[in-house]
This record gives C-alpha cells, sequence and structure tokens, in this order.
C-alpha cells in the first residue's frame, strides 16, 4: 500500500478484501498522520480528494471509494467490502451443435441489506446475443438476463456483459465452442457440380460412386454433436427415370475425429440406365441434417447429372429371356413338322 498527497489513493487488489482489510486502510490515515506521501522517517496520510480501490481478480469486479482525504472509511463503504453486488465471472457454453441454440442466464444477487442498482451492457459476436438493461435490487434479490449461443458456424466465441452499479462495476466473459459435421464429396460441394456418369448404349447402365465423407475434426468427447446425417437423396428433372440412385446402407457418418464410433463415409452409386439413344441432365439433392439439430432437415446440396447414350439397344434381360424361351419353342413345332 502506498500514501499519497492531494488527490493520491490505495490501491487494494486480490481474490477478496475483509471488512479487517478496510479497517487497517482506515486506520493507516489516523495512526500515521496527513501529510505528503513518503517521508519524515514514516508513511504520510492522504491529503484531500483521495482515493481507495478495491479490485477483486476472481470477480472481475472493483470497488471505488472517493473523497476519503483522512484515509478512514465509513460503516457503509466497509459493510461494501463484505457484501458487494455478486455476478459469476464468466458463463462457458461449451460445445453447442452449429444450427442449435443454447441458453444460459447470467444472475445478479444482492446479499446486503440495502438497494443496489445498476445496469449491464453486451459487447458479443455474431451467434451470441443478449440485452442491455438495468436493475434495481431490494436486499436479499436477484435478477437475471437470458444469454443465447445459436452458431451457424464452427468456431471459438467470446464476448463480455460489462455491468456498473453504486456498489462495483465488473464484466462477465462469455465463451463457447460451435462444433457440427461438414458434408464432402469426391467432386466437391459447389452448387450444381456437374458429375459425368458416362457413355453407355440402350439399355446398358453406367455407374459413377460419389464418396460423401464427413471431414469434421472437432474433439467431441464421444458426443454425436459432429455426427453428420444423409436424410435423403432425390433426383429429379426432365430424363429423371434414365438415373437412380442405390440405397445407402449406412446413412449416419461420425466425424474425422479419433473418438468416433462410427466410420466417417460412404459411397453412393448413381446409375445411368438410358433407353433410348440421346443426352440427359437430371439433378440429383442430397439433403442432410449439417446446420441443423441431429436427424433434423439442414443444408442441402444439389449435382448437375449427365450421360450420354448411342449405339444398338440391348434388351434388358427380362426381355433376352422372353427371346429364348419364344425360339425355343419356335425349335420345338419345326421339329414336330418334320417328323410328321
Amino acid at each position: 500500500m502506498f500514501g499519497a498527497g492531494s488527490g493520491g489513493g490505495i490501491i487494494l487488489s486480490g481474490s477478496t478484501v475483509s471488512a479487517s482489510a478496510a479497517d487497517a486502510v482506515g486506520g493507516l490515515g489516523g495512526d500515521l498522520g496527513g501529510g505528503g506521501g513518503f517521508g519524515g522517517g514514516g508513511f504520510g496520510g492522504f491529503g484531500g480528494g483521495g482515493r481507495i480501490l478495491v479490485q477483486s481478480a476472481s470477480a472481475n469486479q472493483s470497488t471505488s471509494f472517493a473523497d476519503v482525504g483522512n484515509g478512514v472509511l465509513t460503516s457503509e463503504q466497509i459493510a461494501q467490502f463484505e457484501s458487494p453486488l455478486s455476478a459469476p465471472s464468466n458463463i462457458d457454453f461449451g460445445q453447442v451443435r452449429t444450427g442449435t441454440t443454447a441458453v444460459q442466464n447470467l444472475s445478479f444477487a444482492n446479499s446486503s441489506t440495502a438497494t443496489i442498482t445498476g445496469q449491464y451492457t453486451p459487447a458479443l459476436p455474431s451467434g451470441m446475443s443478449g440485452h442491455s438493461g438495468t436493475f434495481s435490487l431490494a436486499g436479499g434479490q436477484s435478477s437475471m438476463s437470458a444469454i443465447s449461443f445459436a452458431p451457424i458456424s464452427r468456431g471459438t466465441y467470446s464476448g463480455t456483459v460489462s455491468y456498473s452499479s453504486n456498489v462495483v462495476v465488473g464484466s462477465v466473459a462469455i465463451t463457447g465452442t460451435a462444433v457440427g459435421p461438414v458434408f464432402s464429396t469426391n467432386v466437391g460441394t459447389a452448387p450444381l457440380t456437374i458429375i459425368n456418369v458416362g457413355k453407355t448404349a440402350p439399355g446398358l447402365a453406367a455407374t459413377f460412386d460419389l464418396k460423401i465423407t464427413n471431414t469434421s475434426t472437432d474433439d467431441v468427447n464421444g458426443t454425436n454433436l459432429a455426427n453428420l446425417t444423409l436424410e435423403s437423396e432425390n433426383i429429379t428433372g426432365p430424363t429423371a427415370n434414365a438415373f437412380y440412385v442405390v440405397p445407402l446402407t449406412q446413412n449416419v457418418l461420425g466425424n474425422a475425429a479419433a473418438d468416433s464410433p462410427l466410420g466417417n463415409s460412404t459411397d453412393l452409386s448413381i446409375v445411368f440406365n438410358p433407353i433410348t439413344d440421346g443426352s440427359f441432365t437430371d439433378y440429383l439433392t442430397i439433403t442432410t441434417d449439417q446446420g441443423a439439430p441431429l436427424g433434423d432437415v439442414g443444408q442441402q446440396f444439389t449435382y448437375e447429372l449427365t450421360g450420354t447414350s448411342s449405339g444398338t439397344p440391348t434388351p434388358e434381360p427380362a426381355t433376352l429371356a422372353l427371346l429364348t424361351l419364344g425360339g425355343l419353342a419356335l425349335l420345338m413345332v419345326r421339329r414336330r413338322k418334320h417328323r410328321v
């Protein structure tokens, strides 16, 4: 602690400040006398207009007392050390899946017998929200203000809520981490990426395997927060009957982190099976739960499918079987006529 002349001050720092510490501050001015700071073989007391600033590292708070020219705090000021306005030093949302919303309450409580009034103002990034407000708390009362975390992209988020009152000023750190799946394929994810399934002849099928991977590396401690669900695969367009997809055997993909119990990739087989010559174009839309709660409808990815057919039509297997049976029947008839 240090003394000062006119306009000087004392700063007390630490996790807690007790009434006995405040009493010692009061005694400093009274016992060691006033004057101009250090000198004369002893510590000088407070000059006029001095100030005491009390800082609490654990609660991000500070209390300031002005005009303590003689270094003596009143009983009301000493009481403020014992029962300041209480508020959390931080609110941590932990891990939250993108496309979902988590809410926590910021609380202020008055443990003294006197009324405490104040205000608070958030400074939060996009994805976090809260509102400014005021409070007036009688002894023993508390109030709450909701803070929301609704991330749309993966990453770490941080902000603060600052508050001030007639007792104390401080701030609350707001933090959270957004996690989630990342859809990717062996042809990319750009809108309307072209997939050329191939060239074939009518009645002959060409196949393209679209490898779908969840490339999220979020460490979600074995939870499903970063799982990717493939909700549906639909083909639309003027010639949609020329293309189809083979149903997936696995539609939930774990993330790429080592702790995922699921595989993180699967193959979606796209089949082009035209019945006539020509060039064909249709559209494949894959619906996922990326950017949504697990299992809900989220982001969609659309691909343009193309294929070309030319050449002699090849009969379907069923048609070949019928032709074979017909040929055998005709051969039997001819043999009977020859015997007669």
